[in-house]
């Protein structure tokens, strides 16, 4: 079977990432989509807000054929490592083509850029040493380096970083995935009140025009095309289930209203209390992925005393420590991702994708999973139970890690709202009979 790989959180999923796959399969005339989907915990520093097998049989019902789940280690990292373990997931499981969101720009323009950032030639290094002397902040030293080698980030936040990351990823891996952006288009991933737009205020946001093949209008009109951070706001702000309606696929929608009514959803600051105490009893912050000098004098600066996430989160960061790295950070800290760990060192003997964790398949690709287990060059991992024995010492190591998160998670889910999930070793594989 001929396959198409997206990397992705699905956090949740909605019409755009419907749209997503939906024109992905039109371009590439695949007979599947593969989703290397992040766990429990993602890539920005924060829990998912629906647990991961929910995620899974939402993707599925919204058009996906396959999910695997990215290593913990991998989902919480920064952007480079993120997409560096989704693209060796989707080389490893087969897929000839990976499909990718852009807010704008050609193919061959993110490739540039991808082609610079990896190269890091002459030009570059000594603009960005000398901008950083200066006093600029990674990110603006970072895109004065760029432009003096004739490439640039085009606008639109983590979208575009992440295109390029994923190019940058194939460059340096020499994956032959075959790269298909698609223009995102509808909301503006920050754009307007989640409350408004449920009375009927959406703010909509035009798209600009695009070189890239295959661009053309939308299936959807693009107020039913809401970012994922504008729909974790709505369901933070409580608005109603029928607004709803508009921005998730009619497929997938009840899946999102049931774990809504039955409280299991997960917010950033329902892991304020662990959080607190892993904050409390680590003897050195220094030691956590994530952590410079730096951050790490900043937190021991804090000294004890109850913190929210956001309170913690606007404390430690600075000019030159984001938001999202400062929380990233934290996750780890939470997850107890050392840099010495186990999981974190067994990275570098296993690779950016040591197994195939698989989430959910559709009976449909039942062929393609088949002939993947004859022929991908890692495992398979179907029962967590038996992975011990299919895997290496240092990619179980790396599984454990995943294990840990998802108990951490299912924790955070009892201690805040009473919800029992399944283990992993309960919850089983999600699988769609059409």
């Amino acid at each position: 079977m001929n396959a198409v790989g997206i990397i992705a959180e699905y956090n949740p999923f909605h019409n755009g990432h419907a749209y997503q796959i939906r024109e992905a399969k039109k371009r590439t005339g695949a007979d599947c989509a593969v989703i290397a989907m992040s766990g429990d915990f993602v890539q920005r520093g924060a829990p998912a807000i629906l647990d991961k097998v929910t995620r899974t049989r939402m993707a599925l019902l919204g058009g996906a054929d396959i999910v695997f789940e990215m290593p913990a280690v991998s989902s919480c990292a920064a952007s480079r490592d993120f997409a560096r373990c989704g693209c060796a997931m989707l080389s490893a499981a087969g897929c000839r083509y990976l499909s990718f969101g852009t807010d704008g720009g050609s193919l061959s323009a993110l490739q540039k850029t991808a082609d610079v950032l990896a190269a890091e030639p002459e030009p570059f290094r000594s603009v960005l040493r000398d901008a950083q002397k200066e006093g600029e902040t990674y990110a603006a030293a970072e895109a004065k380096a760029l432009g003096a080698c004739g490439a640039s980030f085009p606008p639109g936040g983590a979208n575009s970083r992440l295109a390029v990351e994923y190019l940058r990823a194939l460059r340096e891996s020499g994956a032959s995935l075959q790269p298909v952006p698609i223009l995102r288009s509808g909301m503006e991933y920050t754009a307007g009140s989640a409350s408004a737009a449920a009375s009927g205020g959406t703010r909509k946001a035009g798209m600009p025009g695009s070189d890239m093949p295959g661009a053309g209008m939308p299936a959807f009109p693009e107020e039913t095309r809401p970012s994922a951070l504008f729909l974790r706001q709505a369901l933070a702000e409580g608005v109603p289930d029928k607004a709803f309606r508009r921005w998730i696929p009619e497929s997938a929608l009840p899946v999102l209203l049931e774990a809504r009514h039955l409280h299991r959803m997960v917010f950033p600051e329902d892991c304020a209390a662990l959080l607190n105490y892993a904050i409390l009893t680590c003897p050195d912050p220094a030691e956590i992925a994530g952590f410079s000098a730096d951050l790490a004098a900043r937190l021991k600066k804090a000294g004890s005393g109850f913190r929210s996430v956001e309170e913690w989160t606007d404390y430690l960061k600075t000019r030159n420590l984001t938001r999202t790295r400062v929380s990233r950070a934290l996750m780890h800290l939470l997850l107890q991702l050392r840099k010495d760990s186990a999981a974190e060192s067994a990275l570098q003997h296993t690779g950016p994708a040591p197994y195939l964790r698989l989430l959910g398949f559709r009976k449909s690709a039942a062929g393609f999973l088949s002939e993947l287990k004859e022929c991908c060059p890692v495992s398979v991992i179907q029962r967590p139970a038996i992975a011990e024995r299919l895997l290496s010492p240092d990619a179980f190591r790396v599984f454990s890690a995943d294990l840990q998160a998802a108990a951490i998670y299912r924790q955070i889910l009892a201690d805040r709202h009473g919800v029992r999930l399944p283990d992993e070793y309960r919850a089983g594989i999600v699988i769609l009979d059409s």
